[in-house]
């Protein structure tokens, strides 16, 4: 996505060469989310680095409020994430969505959603949620297997979570305004239109005997008693027959990588 040498803080102005450690900035930049700015810096590895506190929101500081860096180390997906994919599927006037030209084919569609509910699935058995689950962390590798990624707000079912998103579909509507003005952004600017019509259960037309469109159906109404229930559905879906067995990476290949990371970190990557 090419380099930072222009790239600045939009929340400040802030030369993001003031702030980043020198072989971080001069790396491939890749993208940047709310804690953390996403750099590419071998063929395999990729860096999420933290942001410092003061170009993080209030309620956000405590992701990036250590006087260490904070840099995770990832392996690189070739695939990019869902959101690129759907963004390069169609055609767009900045941020609004002009018109659809291209779908991804049927099978890979299932393929996709038998994959994410049976990541989403396995959290559930260990009594977590993921709590940020939006195509951005949605990512793909080079055979367009879909990978769950950025737990960063992953926190224990029922625990409450400040940097997720209510169930707006459910919560009254007291609780959604009172939400709103504790954010910095006006509530107007939030959507407010669709999530009246998800309170209202008024979504897009479906097809009535189409099997993915039921699913949608089902998740938009919260038919579901629990994740596990919506994965048994997915693995059906004659496009899940296509996912390859997951295994471990290699023992060797992992560690070899982590030497990698450890003589970059020594060599002054972080400096």
């Amino acid at each position: 996505m090419g380099s930072t040498e222009n790239m600045q803080s939009k929340r400040k102005g802030t030369d993001l060469r003031e702030i980043l450690p020198q072989r971080i900035y001069t790396a491939k930049f890749l993208s940047a989310g709310a804690t953390c700015y996403v750099f590419q810096l071998t063929e395999s590895i990729v860096t999420k680095y933290g942001k410092p506190r003061d170009s993080v929101d209030d309620q956000d500081g405590r992701r990036a409020s250590y006087a260490t860096p904070i840099a995770n180390f990832l392996p690189y997906l070739a695939g990019g994430s869902l959101a690129d994919r759907l963004r390069a599927n169609a055609e767009w006037d900045r941020w609004t969505l002009l018109r659809v030209v291209r779908l991804e084919p049927r099978r890979l569609v299932e393929r996709w959603a038998a994959q994410l509910s049976a990541a989403d699935a396995w959290l559930e058995t260990l009594g977590l949620v993921h709590n940020d689950l939006r195509p951005p962390n949605i990512l793909l590798d080079r055979d367009d297997n879909l990978k769950l990624a950025d737990f960063d707000w992953v926190e224990p079912a029922g625990r409450d979570c400040p940097g997720a998103c209510a169930p707006w579909g459910q919560g009254q509507r007291e609780l959604r305004q009172s939400w709103a003005a504790d954010r910095d952004e006006p509530y107007e600017g939030m959507g407010p239109e669709a999530v009246d019509l998800f309170q209202a259960m008024r979504f897009p037309l479906l097809v009535e005997h189409d099997k993915l469109d039921t699913i949608i159906n089902k998740c938009w109404r919260g038919r579901y008693t629990s994740v596990a229930e919506l994965a048994d559905e997915t693995c059906r879906l004659p496009g899940a027959a296509d996912m390859s067995e997951a295994t471990a990476l290699d023992a060797e290949y992992m560690a070899a990588q982590r030497e990698e990371c450890r003589r970059m970190i020594e060599s002054g990557l972080l400096d």
